[in-house]
């Protein structure tokens, strides 16, 4: 019951190189995700259309696509705490800590994009927890 973080989803929503990888991992079966995930996602579809890579009337229904992910939520203050620690500790932010909380709790990986985050665990407690997009078992050849 792996972990999706945002940035997979973003991979796929804004068609970017892994997209085909990404949507293997959102075709997955019981996927886990913290709540944060959704405004992360709105975040980065308003900063997508800023910047012009989706117009404006493309970020609601991209939003709505990411609401209805087949995916367990998990609240965000539940895994703030620990979060925080992880934070701490090994000097990331703790929104990348909420995702990671709950691969821990679960003991099930966190699939990211985020390479800085894959190669700044790396070698941690925690670092277990994570990988990396590519290669994912899913994906298109």
């Amino acid at each position: 019951m792996p972990v999706l973080d945002t940035s997979i989803v973003m991979t796929f929503l804004l068609a970017e190189a892994d997209a085909d990888a990404a949507r293997a991992v959102l075709a997955a079966e019981d996927m886990h995700a913290p709540e944060l995930l959704v405004i992360e996602a709105a975040n980065a579809l308003i900063k997508a259309a800023r910047r012009g890579r989706l117009s404006l009337d493309q970020v609601q229904p991209r939003l709505r696509f990411v609401q209805n992910l087949r995916v367990t939520w998990h609240p965000t203050t539940e895994l703030v705490e620990r979060a925080t620690d992880i934070a701490l500790t090994w000097q990331r932010h703790p929104y990348d800590g909420i995702f990671v909380a709950l691969a821990e709790r679960l003991k099930d990986p966190m699939i990211t994009g985020d390479l800085a985050l894959v190669r700044g665990l790396a070698g941690t407690p925690v670092g277990k927890w994570i990988r990396g997009l590519t290669p994912w078992p899913g994906r298109a050849k």
